[in-house]
């Protein structure tokens, strides 16, 4: 997503809750940022919903079937988790895109610890 909004992405680094973005600059815009940061759960949400449907087609064989439902709740538990309202989880930056939305104000939104630029007094 980072790419397509001409935002520099060089490396992504996946772990066991998802993946890390290495991007060059921050978002030019809440919007920006909120694309950037839905679009994980969103995807996690997609692979729960793939490996939820194909069960018509797998009830026949069990263990395939427990795997597929495996994959489905795990992929539904990791884009819920990730949406947690806490940076630097997807949610904070959701929330934080939708705080800068409707303050317009990058850094009255930016004022969760370790969110990179602060306003100290």
């Amino acid at each position: 997503m980072a790419n397509r909004l001409g935002i520099r992405a060089p490396r992504i680094t996946l772990f066991i809750f998802g993946g890390v973005s290495e991007i060059a600059t921050e978002p030019p815009s809440a919007g920006a940022e909120f694309a950037m940061a839905i679009v994980g759960p969103m995807v996690s949400f997609g692979l729960a919903a793939l490996f939820w449907e194909p069960e018509p087609l797998v009830a026949p064989s069990t263990p395939l079937l427990a795997m597929f439902k495996y994959l489905a709740w795990l992929n539904l538990i990791l884009g819920a988790f990730n949406l947690i309202p806490g940076f630097p989880l997807d949610g904070g930056r959701v929330l934080r895109a939708i705080i800068w939305r409707f303050t317009g104000n990058y850094e009255a939104a930016a004022i969760c610890p370790g969110s990179g630029r602060q306003s100290l007094p």
